[in-house]
Parts: structure tokens; C-alpha cells; sequence
């Protein structure tokens, strides 16, 4: 796996190496920093160049992304992205100018328009405090935090969906959230079908495209969930559900044992918590660049803690 083969070459880098991999890491926190304001505060001028480049060069039939989904891609790559870049600019420079920086990106998420990305580094913080103070406490009280929003998440959807539908009931929400929750809703129903083995991988992609929802007359599911747990039991069913779970305990059971230094421990939670908070309500689970942004992290992430002055107290 990638996380693995960088920590191994990272084991026999020299001090060096080390300087010019973390000098690399941070230069880049501040180059995405740089590109995502320029992108921001022109209306996407960099994605309209490229889009342009993309018309010019793809003469098949095949609609480019849009610059606004781009900049959502973007925001979301940088919530989770910042947390490795700051390590790398505190072991390179200073705390100072790590939070210096952590501030430049919770500044420009403020400011688009994704409120993913914003909630997603929020809780990123508050997972990093929590975690670099009490470590084992701080990363049980996200696995069970986590758990409980995921079913109240669920009860919502239902309670929501059913209120809404009551004759002469109309509850006042931004068109994105009742979307959200009208397809959550609709994507446990489809689970109680199948509840074991699930509909198939990538099964949420068909179901539902032939029936139109009652919101907005648009499909109850377009393309997923838009929730990490919701589409692994709906196309993985209870087995899936279970695996992907383990996965993410083993991950927080092993920053919690000891060897690590708080601020590693407390930033690789942070990082994880970043990329599951937007799962929970962004994105689908098998979306290339969205599962490119989890194993480039995981491999920064497992570079830097191999790095000289891990130890940390």
C-alpha cells in the first residue's frame, strides 16, 4: 500500500531527506493555500483555463466538471490535507507559524461555500484538542460521538421526511439539507430490503434512478447517499458495515496505544476525523479522488511519524 512503501523509504532517509520532505510537505500546505484563494476570490479563473484546455482537447461527447465543483472538491482536499501540512510546518519551522496557517485555511473555508468542508475542519480541531489531551479518552469519545450522529442522522431523516410529507406541513430548511435527508431516508428504506448482503458494490448508483422522488422530482438516490455509513450497508450490507468499522477502530485502537508522540497521535485523528465528518455527509465512498485524498494523507501522515523527534512529549 502506499502508506506502507513511504514509510518504509522514509526509514532509511537521512536528516536531509527529512529537511527536504518536510520542507516539500509545508511548501505545499502553502501552495494549495495560495491556489484555493486564487480560485476563490476570482470565481474559479485557474478552473475556467482548465476547463477550457479540456473543451480543446477532448473532442468526444463528454460534459467537463464544472468550475464550482472543482472549488467543492477543493475545499474538501483542504480540510483534510491542512492537518499533515501543519505537522510538516511545525517540525520545520515553529507552532507559531503552523497556526498561522491552520488559521489561513479555516479562514478560507469560512468563506466558500461548503459547509462540509467548514463542520469537517471544525471538528478536526476539536478532535485535536480532545485527543492531544487525554489521547485514549479523546479517541473513544470520537468513535462513540461519531456512532450517535450517524443514528440521529437516521432518526432525523425519517422524522423529517414524514413531518414534511403531512398534509399542510411545510418546514422552513435550505433546499441542500432537506435533499440530504430525503435521500437518507430513502436509502434506509432500500437497506431494510437487504439488509445482510446489500444490494451489490456500487449498487447505489442504479437504485432509484428509475423512480422519481417526491422532492423536487429528482431521483431518491443520485448517484450515493451522500453518507459514508449509509452506502456501505446499502451496497455492502451488515458484513460491509461491520468491516468498515473495524477498519476505523483498528485505525484510533493503534493511535492510541503508546510510542507516539501527542502531537503525531493528535493530528493523524484530526486528519482521519476531517475525511469521515465529510464522508458523513459529502461524496461517495468509491469516488477516485475523494479515496486519492485518504491514502495520500495516510501516506504523509505515516512519513512524518517516522521522522527524527517523533518522541514527542
Amino acid at each position: 500500500m502506499f502508506a506502507a512503501a513511504a514509510k518504509a523509504a522514509a526509514l532509511n532517509a537521512t536528516a536531509a531527506d527529512w529537511r527536504l520532505l518536510l520542507t516539500a510537505l509545508a511548501a505545499a500546505g502553502w501552495f494549495f493555500v495560495a491556489l484555493f484563494g486564487v480560485e476563490l476570490f476570482t470565481g474559479g479563473i485557474l478552473s475556467r483555463l482548465v476547463i477550457s484546455l479540456w473543451n480543446l482537447l477532448t473532442p468526444w461527447d463528454r460534459d467537463p466538471p464544472r468550475e464550482s465543483l472543482l472549488l467543492l472538491q477543493s475545499s474538501a482536499a483542504l480540510a483534510v490535507f491542512a492537518w499533515p501540512c501543519m505537522l510538516a510546518i511545525r517540525r520545520r519551522h515553529s507552532t507559531r507559524i503552523a497556526v498561522l496557517f491552520g488559521t489561513a485555511v479555516g479562514g478560507l473555508l469560512l468563506i466558500q461555500n461548503m459547509q462540509a468542508s467548514v463542520v469537517a475542519f471544525a471538528g478536526g480541531m476539536a478532535v485535536y484538542a480532545v485527543v492531544y489531551k487525554f489521547r485514549r479518552l479523546g479517541i473513544a469519545a470520537f468513535l462513540v460521538g461519531l456512532a450517535v450522529v450517524n443514528l440521529a442522522l437516521a432518526l432525523i431523516a425519517f422524522e423529517f421526511v414524514s413531518v414534511d410529507q403531512g398534509e399542510g406541513v411545510s418546514i422552513v430548511m435550505s433546499r441542500s439539507t432537506k435533499e440530504r435527508l430525503y435521500i437518507l431516508d430513502y436509502a434506509y428504506e432500500r437497506i431494510t430490503q437487504h439488509p445482510l448482503a446489500g444490494w451489490g458494490f456500487d449498487g447505489s448508483r442504479a437504485i432509484g434512478q428509475d423512480t422519481r422522488g417526491s422532492f423536487y422530482s429528482n431521483p431518491s438516490i443520485p448517484l450515493h447517499p451522500h453518507n459514508l455509513w449509509a452506502q456501505t450497508w446499502l451496497e455492502l450490507g451488515l458484513i460491509g458495515v461491520v468491516l468498515v468499522i473495524s477498519l476505523v477502530v483498528s485505525i484510533f485502537m493503534r493511535l492510541a496505544a503508546g510510542g507516539r508522540g501527542r502531537v503525531v497521535v493528535a493530528v493523524a485523528a484530526a486528519t482521519v476525523a476531517s475525511y469521515l465528518l465529510i464522508g458523513n455527509i459529502s461524496y461517495g465512498m468509491w469516488q477516485n479522488w475523494w479515496l486519492a485524498v485518504a491514502w495520500l494523507n495516510a501516506g504523509f501522515l505515516a512519513v512524518i511519524e517516522a521522522a527524527d523527534g517523533d518522541a514527542e512529549a
